[in-house]
C-alpha cells in the first residue's frame, strides 16, 4: 500500500514540495471556517455536547481577549515561513516602475487593483523584497499593514490566523486611521467585494482587467495624513480563482435578517477547489502620487480635492495598465481595462 506513494515522494522535486505547500497553505487559509465546523462535529460525536460546549466557550473567552487590534501578534505564526509559501502557490513576479530613490519612498498609501476573487497575492507581496526595497529600510515589510474586511475577524480560525500573524487590520475608517498617524504604510484592496465579482466573463483573447472606482475614502483619508497614494495592478489575479454565488435562498435569509445585502460565494479554481490555478501573476508596482495641495494635516480635505487625487490615482493605474501589459514579464495578456464606476450589488 505504501509502495505508489514512496516512488511518488522519490519522483517529487524540491521545487513540486515547495509548490503543494503553497498550495496546502492557500487551502488551510480558505477552508479555515469549515476546519473548525468539522473539528466541532468531530468533538460532538465523540465526547458530547457537554465537551463542545466547553470547548467553544473557552474559544469565544480567547477571540474576546484578542479582539483589540494593538493586542501582540503569536509571535511563531509572524516569523513563519507560511505566507513565502504562498508565493510557492502561486507563479509570481513583482515589477517596480521607474527609480526608487535611496532610502525608499518612506510611507505610502497602496492601493492594490484588482481585488480578485481573493487578494492572496498579497499575503507574499506584503513580506517580498521587492516591498522592501520600495518603501524603505524604515518601512520595511514589518511595519506595513494590509487593510482586510473586518468579516474575516469573525470566521472561526481564519480570524486566528489574521490576529496572529499582526500585519492585518480590519478595514475601518478608525482604524485606518490609528495606523497612518504611526507613521506605517498601507495597502489595502480599495475595490473591495464588490470588484470580486467582476472578475468572471472575459475569456479567451478578450480578457478585461476590470477595475471599480466607486470608493474614495481611501484617498480621503491618505490626504487628511498628508500620505503619497501608490496604484498597484495585479496582472492575472482575476483568472487565480472563480466566484459564484450558489446560495441565493440563504443570502436572500441574511439580507431580511441584517437589512442589507451581504454574499455568501463559493471559490474554485484548481480540482474545483478553491486553490489558486497555475497562472502567472505579474504585480507592477507604480511610482507614488505625491500630496503637493492638501487642506492641511489632520484636517479633512475639500470633495475637490479628494476628487482630484481619486482621479489622479486612476489615471496612473490606466496608465500602468497601458505601459505594462505587453510587458515581457506579463504572463497574462489583457485586451483593454475597463474602469467601472459601479460594480455587482
Amino acid at each position: 500500500m505504501l509502495g505508489p506513494l514512496i516512488t511518488f515522494a522519490h519522483r517529487l522535486s524540491l521545487d513540486d514540495a515547495r509548490e503543494m505547500l503553497g498550495m496546502a497553505t492557500y487551502a488551510l487559509i480558505l477552508y479555515a471556517p469549515l476546519l473548525f465546523l468539522a473539528l466541532c462535529a468531530v468533538l460532538y460525536a465523540a465526547f458530547g455536547a457537554f465537551a463542545l460546549g466547553f470547548v467553544l466557550f473557552a474559544y469565544l473567552c480567547s477571540c474576546l481577549a484578542t479582539m483589540h487590534p494593538r493586542e501582540k501578534p503569536w509571535r511563531w505564526l509572524r516569523l513563519s515561513r507560511a505566507w513565502t509559501w504562498l508565493r510557492r502557490g502561486v507563479r509570481g513576479k513583482i515589477l517596480i516602475d521607474g527609480e526608487i530613490p535611496e532610502g525608499g519612498h518612506g510611507s505610502c498609501v497602496l492601493g492594490f487593483h484588482p481585488h480578485g476573487t481573493i487578494p492572496l497575492t498579497i499575503g507574499w507581496l506584503v513580506g517580498s523584497d521587492e516591498i522592501e526595497s520600495f518603501l524603505g529600510p524604515s518601512q520595511a515589510a514589518d511595519r506595513l499593514r494590509f487593510l482586510v474586511s473586518s468579516l474575516l475577524f469573525y470566521l472561526p480560525f481564519l480570524r486566528d490566523i489574521c490576529v496572529g500573524d499582526g500585519r492585518l487590520v480590519r478595514a475601518t475608517k478608525g482604524l485606518f486611521a490609528d495606523v497612518l498617524r504611526t507613521g506605517r504604510s498601507v495597502i489595502l484592496c480599495p475595490g473591495g467585494v464588490r470588484e470580486m465579482y467582476m472578475a468572471q466573463g472575459s475569456p479567451g483573447e478578450d480578457r478585461v482587467l476590470r477595475v471599480l472606482t466607486r470608493h474614495k475614502g481611501f484617498v480621503r483619508c491618505a490626504l487628511e495624513h498628508g500620505y503619497p497614494l501608490v496604484p498597484v495592478l495585479s496582472f492575472g489575479e482575476q483568472e487565480l480563482l472563480d466566484v459564484s454565488r450558489p446560495f441565493p435562498g440563504l443570502e436572500g435569509w441574511v439580507k431580511r435578517g441584517l437589512g442589507r445585502a451581504v454574499g455568501v460565494p463559493w471559490f474554485s479554481g484548481r480540482w474545483g477547489l478553491p486553490i489558486p490555478r497555475d497562472v502567472p501573476v505579474t504585480v507592477v508596482i507604480g511610482q507614488p502620487i505625491r500630496i503637493e495641495d492638501c487642506d492641511g494635516l489632520g484636517r479633512a480635505p475639500s470633495d475637490e480635492t479628494v476628487d482630484k487625487y481619486h482621479g489622479m490615482f486612476y489615471a496612473a493605474l490606466e496608465d500602468l495598465f497601458n505601459r505594462y501589459k505587453d510587458h515581457p514579464d506579463v504572463g497574462v495578456r489583457y485586451s483593454r481595462i475597463e474602469l467601472c464606476p459601479v460594480g455587482e450589488p
